[in-house]
């Protein structure tokens, strides 16, 4: 049986109509859903899509719609931060190594602090610091103003 690719329509933490995009996985035999949400940006292909904010897998096409809408519940993630440890780098030169989910700042003191929130894999001990120390920019983790100095 071949599976044609549907949209399930599932109401959002909040109260909005998501449609949630589901289709077969035959190598694997699950059915996965997706939510794309956001500003289109243009792919390699020349098309116009929205990014994928949320995903999820079932034995059904509904099971699947619906672990989708559970990923896509806010979670209490805590915000993370960072310490640029090299003098002398513009923002630019630290934000070009950073995922959408974090972001960076130049503190009143001329230090460069990096804040964000872990999300998707995309992790400050698991991603950030090691991209930073790939581009030879050095940072360290502070877990409160009284770590950071």
């Amino acid at each position: 049986m071949k599976y044609t690719p549907q949209l399930y329509p599932r109401i959002d933490h909040i109260g909005n109509t998501r449609e949630v995009g589901v289709q077969y996985d035959s190598g694997r035999g699950i059915y996965v859903g997706s939510l794309r949400l956001g500003t289109p940006r243009r792919m390699v292909s020349g098309d116009m899509v929205a990014p994928i904010v949320a995903t999820g897998e079932g034995d059904t096409p509904n099971a699947a719609a619906d672990a989708t809408m559970e990923d896509f519940k806010p979670t209490r993630k805590p915000t993370r931060m960072a310490m640029v440890e090299k003098d002398g780098l513009k923002l630019a030169d630290v934000q070009q190594y950073l995922p959408s989910n974090y972001g960076c700042f130049r503190r009143p003191d001329g230090r460069i602090q990096i804040t964000g929130r872990d999300s998707h894999g995309w992790t400050m001990d698991g991603y950030v610091i090691p991209r930073l120390a790939s581009g030879l920019i050095p940072a360290r983790e502070f877990f409160s103003m009284d770590d950071e100095l």
